[in-house]
């Protein structure tokens, strides 16, 4: 597997400009294999870790690729701490995300922070916080569509 810090390098040096030659803007089925959502959590927002699991199996259901870092902030200890009590063994060993490109990416303004990626580039405004499936799906399927109109070639 690809670290998730690939997906913020590559968003850092993607250019802006479609290539020559590219194909025609993907389908929306195409284009949502294509796109990662990395979401950074933090036990210090009560919410996030509790809602973790719905948010990213709706996200999956729907064709996307979820990936979840830990906020650089919180000390490992209490993650480790917050983790046990929710019972979530997969969050226990979860990476936290560069603190310098979060901060870039306003991935620390608010958490749970949701960062779109589509074809190695990242949608400049992070989807912050916990929210119903129907209004989850629609903002990412609004990023992807956002983010679409730069070719993947």
């Amino acid at each position: 597997m690809i670290s998730p810090f690939f997906w913020i390098s590559a968003t850092l040096l993607a250019a802006a400009e479609p290539k020559v030659g590219c194909p025609p803007p993907y389908k929306e089925q195409d284009a949502k294999a294509q796109t990662t959502v990395m979401v950074v959590l933090s036990p210090r927002m009560p919410y996030a870790l509790q809602e973790w699991r719905r948010m990213k199996k709706a996200a999956q259901d729907a064709g996307y690729q979820v990936t979840g870092l830990r906020d650089p902030r919180v000390p490992l200890a209490e993650w480790k701490e917050a983790v046990q009590a929710s019972k979530d063994t997969e969050l226990l060993n979860m990476p936290a995300i560069n603190e310098i490109q979060a901060t870039a990416f306003g991935a620390l303004n608010h958490i749970p922070s949701s960062l779109v990626i589509h074809c190695g580039k990242t949608h400049p405004w992070p989807i912050l916080g916990v929210m119903p499936d129907a209004a989850w799906l629609e903002v990412l399927h609004s990023r992807t569509a956002q983010l679409e109109a730069t070719a993947c070639c």
